[in-house]
């Protein structure tokens, strides 16, 4: 699957394995706001740093 993104200001061309092409069409339609994303990240991080102790 050919795919562009933006890295470090630049656009770049390249091709999805098969694998993450299928989990890329998996995912279709299931993004998150960006406050929903920090929610997350920050839930993840509090779960790593209380079971580390």
């Amino acid at each position: 699957m050919p795919v562009k993104a933006i890295v470090g200001g630049r656009l770049v061309n390249f091709r999805l394995s098969p694998e993450r092409a299928r989990a890329h069409r998996a995912n279709t339609g299931k993004t998150m706001s960006d406050v929903e994303a920090v929610a997350f990240v920050e839930k993840k991080r509090r779960a790593r740093v209380r079971h580390h102790r």
